[in-house]
């Protein structure tokens, strides 16, 4: 008995460019969400690396704001501002809730 083995034949190459489905792109963001984006980034630039003061260190006070019991955030000026004088932006936040107790400038001038 013979056996006779096939050939395999290659696919002829006819020079054409196999066309693909088209890529489907995502649904374009909302102003919203480009606004919640640009203000994350904001903030992690604002308080990347910036220091925090035990309140109960801190030789200020602030109308209605008890220190003792608080962490004092110093955030990061615009860059317009960086050598700007005059009062300091300060965030005061509770150590016991995680309150923003204030946001805005010490007074200092």
């Amino acid at each position: 008995m013979s056996t006779k083995h096939r050939a395999t034949k290659k696919p002829k190459q006819t020079g054409r460019v196999t066309k693909r489905k088209p890529v489907r792109l995502k649904k374009a963001i909302s102003a919203v969400q480009a606004r919640r984006l640009a203000a994350r980034q904001v903030m992690a630039r604002m308080f990347d690396g910036v220091p925090v003061q035990d309140g109960a260190e801190v030789k200020w006070s602030i109308f209605n704001v008890r220190l003792k019991s608080a962490w004092v955030v110093f955030p990061k000026s615009e860059p317009d501002q960086t050598m700007r004088l005059g009062p300091s932006h300060v965030v005061v936040v509770s150590k016991r809730t995680g309150r923003v107790l204030y946001d805005g400038v010490t007074g200092e001038d």
